[in-house]
């Protein structure tokens, strides 16, 4: 609760306008004439209704006689509402509330300064709040665990950050990946996250390259996913030649869980897996991709623009 002036939408429910600030004289007289108010500054403000606002700090008000009781006319507002405190008047004769300011006249001691308890002049816009960060930055870890060739986690060291923006009810994760590598029997080679592939199979029951992920239903959703690639230097060899991989995926998926199954084609210079969960057409021998995130590990992240891949795959250099 705070002292208000300057309401935007000031009435006269008590006979007075809203925010009114007085003292009643000795014959009961409301007087605002002389009246000098300080207003709270920096980051000291308070919330009404329609937004933050600077607060009453001081008010200095000449008055007819030093005695130990004053009324006072205030206005004292809230974040849910408030009340303008006044004598009765010719308006109102009922339903007004008393402010009455009480001395104690035996209590004085001298003080030779209180510029530092007053308040400013003018009240002033109210800084706006710091925004809210654009992203959410969550822990998370993406497994992609094949059991052939002797046990192979084709996700490991894939991942390089899982961001969450909210629209409304509406979440997007962002995952950005780079380059990692695995060893399959003796060989090791670079993985990465490719599309667009030049002899792309349907050997696990959806094209190879596909990138999507299961909603809650269990059915793959690959409508609104938006893919950025690697660029300049930054490509990966393939079997039949280096290219650009994926570099970020934004996915519009809908809740915000610990855990996401996905659709990823895992790529390498020797071999390419795509993973996915069983379907209509391949009921066995689908590989799952599961993500998933430390949901009490988030922090704020104003911009993610330079982790994000170019939207066109594009041609790599020639050696």
């Amino acid at each position: 609760t705070f002292i208000d002036t300057d309401l935007d939408s000031a009435g006269t429910s008590k006979g007075i306008p809203d925010g009114t600030i007085g003292y009643y004289d000795e014959s009961g007289a409301l007087v605002t004439e002389g009246v000098e108010i300080g207003y709270s500054s920096g980051d000291d403000y308070a919330a009404r209704p329609n937004g933050n606002v600077y607060y009453v700090k001081s008010v200095r008000i000449p008055v007819d006689s030093l005695r130990e009781t004053y009324n006072l006319a205030l206005y004292i507002n809230s974040s849910v509402m408030g009340v303008q405190f006044c004598e009765p008047n010719e308006i109102v004769s009922t339903g007004t509330y008393s402010a009455v300011l009480t001395l104690d006249l035996e209590s004085g001691v001298g003080v030779d300064n209180i510029d530092d308890l007053l308040g400013v002049e003018t009240r002033g816009e109210v800084p706006e709040e710091d925004p809210q960060a654009a992203y959410t930055q969550y822990d998370a870890e993406l497994s992609c665990y094949v059991s052939a060739m002797g046990g192979v986690e084709f996700g490991s060291g894939l991942l390089a950050g899982v961001y969450v923006e909210q629209e409304g009810d509406q979440y997007y994760l962002t995952l950005i990946f780079q380059k990692s590598q695995v060893t399959i029997y003796t060989i090791t080679c670079d993985t990465f996250i490719d599309t667009d592939l030049d002899s792309a199979g349907t050997s696990k029951g959806i094209p190879d390259g596909t990138i999507g992920y299961y909603d809650e239903n269990g059915a793959l959703v690959t409508e609104g996913v938006e893919i950025g690639y690697s660029s300049g230097d930054d490509y990966a060899a393939r079997p039949n030649g280096n290219v650009y991989y994926v570099k970020s995926v934004r996915i519009p998926v809908d809740s915000l869980r610990e855990t996401y199954n996905l659709a990823l084609y895992i790529n390498s210079s020797v071999m390419g897996v795509q993973f996915c969960e069983p379907n209509e057409t391949v009921s066995t021998g689908t590989y799952s991709a599961v993500l998933t995130l430390d949901l009490e590990s988030g922090i704020g992240v104003d911009n993610i623009d330079d982790l994000l891949g170019v939207e066109t795959r594009g041609e790599v250099p020639e050696a």
